[in-house]
């Protein structure tokens, strides 16, 4: 017997964002940004990168070879000179070139073998015509990618304020003091310009949709092109780096001004772009109100084969089920140190009072969410979304149901939560479901 998969999804996640995200606006990815170490090493003129400092940094192959940045798991932003109309593939992981796997005596560090993904979708913007102008593209790969210590995506903000960076970082495996490409990933750092020098060097019209960065020692050259300018910033607890520009053009020299594409005054048209091109997920309207009804489908492009690892949790249609006093939650969000958790966590929760929910987080609680506390965890940022789940007996069986999605909670993952009730929508999501089958 085949079933229709329908997965309920938090529609409200930008709740349980990190502190800075009011003042500095939504990351397009919640898990990106984030290594093991501090930036470091050069480009032309310097020294490799080490192994996990840069894990968004993709190479992308066509006629030649550019640089790119993983933004989401499935979608790479790179320059649009640099995408072609033959056959395309993206490296990920990607550290040396030559010889990966190799061991490393001095350190006993072994660089890890990337792999390629082939591109599915190429999007070029429309109002490009020469790398002058405009100069910004996007890959879909053909398969989402798993993120790990060596693939991870870059921050974009998709909305808010923007700071700007005195000094970036520029990565590649670009031409080096050696006039060859690089066999390992370089990486320099470049010093943000008014772009009246780089107008005066190019004789171009170089505007707010570009940055211009300078060094005189270090610099992109050729096949850095499409890599990203990067910067570290504060974001709530932690630094993350964000991308601010993408390689466009320089000198012939390598040693003076280069012009980067302004990759937030193309936000908007990034976002658009993917939402558009983004065809595993069926697109479905979200439930309305939106608040509190915090509850909403996700339809699948396929329906998926149960087994062991993969099967339905249970939604009663018919029968009212009545809260329990304990609940169990899962998920991936941060444990404390800000950072995601690699591995499935899952806590308890007690049933509360709404009223202290209310008095606590300042939000009206009404009959359609549930109020929770933890004494030994709480859900925390990256856990929106998930289920509320409790045990209940079903025909003599034991079975694991369905009661609440995690909605939003205190912001130091320690007080209480709130979940959107889910038997209180059952009838809209049986009625949605079947308008949907087709």
């Amino acid at each position: 017997m085949k079933f229709i998969a329908a997965v309920l999804a938090l529609l409200a996640c930008s709740i349980y964002l990190a502190e800075g995200e009011g003042e500095y606006g939504q990351l397009l990815d919640s898990n990106c940004g984030q290594t093991k170490e501090e930036l470091r090493g050069r480009i032309t003129g310097g020294k490799s990168t080490d192994l996990t400092l840069n894990p968004w940094m993709v190479k992308v192959v066509g006629q030649g070879t550019c640089g790119g940045t993983l933004i989401t798991s499935r979608f790479v932003l790179t320059a649009a000179h640099c995408i072609v109309k033959s056959h395309m593939k993206v490296y990920l992981g990607e550290y040396r070139t030559r010889y990966p796997g190799m061991h490393n005596r001095s350190d006993g560090v072994s660089v890890p073998n990337s792999y390629a993904l082939t591109v599915d979708k190429k999007i070029v913007h429309d109002g490009y015509r020469s790398m002058y102008k405009y100069d910004i593209g996007l890959l879909r790969m053909t398969d989402a990618v798993q993120y790990s210590d060596y693939v991870q995506p870059i921050c974009l903000l998709v909305n808010g304020h923007m700071r700007g960076s005195p000094d970036y970082n520029i990565t590649g495996w670009g031409i080096t003091d050696f006039g060859e490409e690089s066999w390992t990933l370089q990486a320099a750092p470049v010093f943000n310009t008014d772009l009246k020098y780089c107008r005066k060097k190019f004789c171009k019209q170089v505007d707010t949709s570009q940055i211009c960065a300078a060094n005189n020692k270090e610099d992109a050259c050729m096949g850095d092109s499409g890599g990203p300018l990067s910067a570290q910033m504060a974001f709530g607890d932690s630094f993350r780096t964000f991308q601010y520009g993408i390689v466009s053009y320089g000198t012939d020299t390598c040693n003076s001004f280069s012009v980067y594409t302004n990759v937030t005054h193309y936000r908007k048209w990034i976002v658009e772009s993917i939402e558009h091109h983004s065809e595993s997920i069926s697109p479905y309207d979200p439930h309305n109100p939106f608040k509190p009804g915090d509850i909403g489908l996700l339809r699948m492009e396929r329906e998926v084969s149960f087994s062991d690892r993969i099967r339905p949790i249970c939604l009663s249609v018919t029968q009212r089920l009545e809260r329990v006093q304990s609940y169990t939650i899962t998920g991936w969000g941060t444990k404390g140190d800000n950072v995601l958790a690699r591995i499935l966590q899952e806590t308890t929760l007690l049933g509360d009072d709404p009223l202290l929910c209310k008095s606590e987080t300042h939000y009206q609680i009404d009959q359609s969410q549930i109020c929770t506390s933890g004494l030994n965890g709480d859900s925390c940022y990256g856990d929106a979304g998930g289920p509320l789940s409790a045990d209940l007996f079903y025909n003599g069986t034991k079975r694991v149901f369905l009661m609440g999605i995690l909605s939003f909670g205190s912001f130091d993952c320690k007080g209480y939560s709130v979940s959107t009730y889910v038997p209180h929508y059952r009838d809209w999501i049986k009625d949605t479901i079947k308008q949907n089958l087709n």
